[in-house]
């Protein structure tokens, strides 16, 4: 079964009546929600900072001065409950291929440029 759930232009979720004339009320709508929250207790639900294919962006600190540069995110991997995501990035000198883990995100990788450009910013300071 799909999606039983869709948002309004501001982000807020509901039930459409299609959905629930569909699926016989709110039975669906609950089983399919009780079973998320059942993988979260059980640790077996897990959010992960990107997708396979996204652009992240690294603040390369071994360039000359700071620099915030586009990478694309080539697989994500769970090892001994860690995560961590492998990326590359091709200049016109060179390929780097490059793993960070999921406690990367916010320090040294980012899912926007403007969040890379915003903690290029706050190092300058």
């Amino acid at each position: 079964m799909g999606r039983l759930t869709d948002k309004y232009s501001d982000g807020t979720p509901f039930v459409p009546e299609r959905v629930l004339q569909l699926t016989n009320g709110m039975q669906s709508v609950i089983k399919k929600l009780a079973h998320y929250e059942d993988m979260e207790e059980q640790g077996r639900l897990i959010e992960l900072p990107c997708a396979v294919g996204d652009t992240v962006w690294e603040i390369d600190e071994y360039a000359e001065g700071f620099k915030a540069r586009p990478m694309t995110v080539l697989s994500i991997e769970l090892k001994e409950s860690k995560g961590y995501v492998y990326t590359t990035y091709s200049d016109e000198h060179d390929d780097f291929a490059r793993g960070y883990g999921f406690d990367d995100f916010g320090n040294i990788l980012f899912i926007t440029k403007e969040q890379a450009e915003a903690k290029l910013k706050e190092l300058e300071g």
